[in-house]
């Protein structure tokens, strides 16, 4: 073999040694920084998905977010959905994830591992199956040191719940100074003025939607309307009066 051909295979075997020498591994040693700590992330190489779908019956997570359409009927706003928030809230250093509910109890799913959770609203006491869950945030109010709820509602009451530790909560009875009957619908969380308290900023929309308004008051005035009743028909008639919630709730069950 000529020593052209050598320096030339030689060239060769090199690139191809670079081409396959991977990045070195990304170390699994946590950096500590100010107030929170970091480390690289493993990411694998290739053209597989880097996400793994996990299903309810693996991971517990069983929620869902529905609202009744005898509730739409009367609000739309209700289809806006609700909110999501994460933080260790027991201090094991798992991260446990609370989810609203716009029509009933909340969920808080604690962090068992290995993508495993429980729900354990009712007993830390943030189910507030009492109002219409929209925001939320985890911040440490209070300043203790572990995170603390701040939960919205459409139409109120706004409310701080203050975490003792070990993830159970306990609701301000002055709503941390959040009382509103807005519609209250995300917040956000930053010391904006730098003195070392949290400040909040929440979002408001209306309660209702104004077309809900007006659809209300129509259904009403035509009810109002005179009626002959020797020339009126079955949809002349004006409709019985019933609790319109329980009869629409009837009608979605059938």
């Amino acid at each position: 073999m000529s020593a052209a051909r050598c320096r030339l295979l030689f060239l060769v075997l090199l690139f191809l040694a670079a081409c396959g020498r991977g990045s070195p591994p990304p170390t699994t040693t946590w950096h500590e920084a100010g107030g929170y700590r970091w480390r690289d992330l493993d990411v694998p190489r290739g053209s597989a998905a880097g996400f793994t779908l996990l299903t309810p019956s693996r991971t517990g997570i069983t929620f869902s977010n529905t609202v009744s359409e005898s509730l739409l009927v009367h609000n739309r706003q209700l289809a806006q959905g609700a909110g999501v928030c994460l933080s260790d809230v027991d201090g094991d250093e798992r991260p446990d994830v609370f989810l609203a509910r716009t029509q009933g109890p909340n969920a808080l799913y604690r962090n068992l591992g290995d993508w495993r959770f429980e729900d354990i609203a009712e007993g830390a006491g943030v189910a507030a199956a009492d109002r219409v869950s929209t925001g939320c945030a985890f911040a440490d109010v209070d300043g203790d040191g572990d995170p603390d709820l701040v939960l919205l509602s459409l139409g109120g009451p706004n409310a701080v719940f203050v975490n003792d530790g070990k993830g159970h909560f306990s609701e301000q009875a002055s709503g941390g100074g959040l009382t509103s009957d807005a519609g209250s619908m995300t917040i956000a969380v930053a010391d904006v003025d730098g003195d070392g308290d949290l400040d909040l900023y929440v979002g408001n929309q209306t309660i209702t939607i104004f077309a809900d308004s007006q659809e209300r008051a129509l259904r009403a005035a035509e009810a109002l309307r005179p009626v002959d009743a020797d020339r009126a028909t079955s949809e002349d008639l004006p409709a019985p009066s019933v609790d319109a919630e329980a009869a629409l709730a009837r009608c979605s069950e059938a």
